[in-house]
């Protein structure tokens, strides 16, 4: 009998279902202070969460990647996701979204002095920047040259897990480097792997397990879950299908395509070899395309290529005449 399979937090409907509602607001704080390493008077007390877990959201789409929105008491906006494959054009996604995020929090006719700092958050299974060894990359606005900052009321996080190895992965110290090791391996303490002692020295990230523990133990939640990973399974199957049905036709458009511009190119050249030869017969352009109802102008064009290359003949390089010639040997 094979295990039950545990779903990790790097399920966007775990990870919602865990950090996506106000009840466990604490953990969703202690992971942002983390993420964006606030220490002191920066460090998050309180958030209210823009759009708390549904299972209505679930339901209608099933393959619809979510978030998490959140607002701190201090005004900064977040918005925090997990991805685990690899997406086409993934960072417009993510700077469209912070953009909308950043829009969003004036109402028509509001000052922008309102505005509080944005920051989108992207947590990763896969590597997104393969040229470069960090786990974490920011970015800001910046001047190209100088390097100095127009302001940090946008910024953008992407988290690599994959590159989370060594001491970091394994023996973290951080709060970073723990966060980021539960939310990659968690799922093994769920499975029955006996949890790091350090764990009990993190209040949040225990509690943050115990939900993990919770949701896998949900038979609804379980149904959501399984639903969603045949409709993407489907989804993926329906998609390579189609991929693969593609490429077949494709092939075979071009083959037929070929053929028919063979077929077309052997018939053009009938057509030609048989107004060459009524016009070496003497017929007339004129009389040809009465003849054969053959266009004029096509006839005129085979006429004219007949009279600079002759049957059987094909195109040669110009030759200086004699006179030229002998004219080019005198010397001045």
């Amino acid at each position: 009998m094979s295990e039950r399979k545990v779903y990790s937090f790097l399920n966007d409907f775990v990870f919602k279902c865990v950090f996506g509602q106000q009840k466990n607001a604490k953990l969703l704080i202690s992971l942002l202070n983390a993420l964006t390493h606030r220490k002191g008077p920066e460090t998050i007390d309180q958030v209210q969460i823009l759009n708390p877990f549904s299972l209505q959201e679930f339901k209608g789409d099933k393959l619809s990647v979510v978030d998490v929105k959140a607002k701190s008491r201090g005004g900064s906006w977040f918005t925090i996701e997990v991805q685990v494959r690899e997406q086409e054009h993934f960072t417009a996604r993510a700077v469209y979204y912070l953009a909308k995020l950043y829009s969003g929090q004036l109402l028509e006719g509001e000052d922008f002095a309102k505005l509080c700092r944005a920051t989108g958050i992207a947590i990763l299974d896969f590597d997104m920047f393969p040229e470069s060894a960090r786990v974490q990359s920011i970015y800001r606005l910046r001047e190209t040259t100088t390097g100095r900052e127009l302001t940090d009321l946008f910024e953008l996080h992407f988290i690599e897990l994959p590159k989370l190895d060594g001491p970091a992965a394994m023996a973290p110290k951080t709060k970073f480097e723990r966060w980021m090791h539960i939310l990659k391996y968690g799922k093994m303490y769920c499975g029955g792997s006996p949890t790091p002692r350090w764990v009990r020295h993190e209040e949040e990230i225990a509690m943050a397990l115990d939900q993990l523990t919770k949701v896998n133990a949900n038979t609804r939640y379980r149904q959501l879950l399984e639903h969603r990973e045949k409709a993407e399974r489907d989804h993926n199957t329906f998609m390579n299908s189609a991929y693969k049905k593609g490429i077949a036709e494709g092939l075979e458009q071009g083959i037929e395509k070929g053929i028919e511009k063979g077929i077309e190119k052997g018939i053009q050249k009938e057509r030609n070899d048989l107004i060459r030869g009524m016009l070496a017969n003497g017929r007339s352009p004129e009389a040809i395309a009465e003849f054969t109802g053959l266009p004029l102008d096509i006839i005129i064009e085979v006429s004219r290529q007949a009279d600079e290359y002759p049957p059987g003949e094909s195109p040669k390089p110009k030759t200086v005449s004699e006179p030229r010639r002998r004219a080019s040997r005198k010397k001045p």
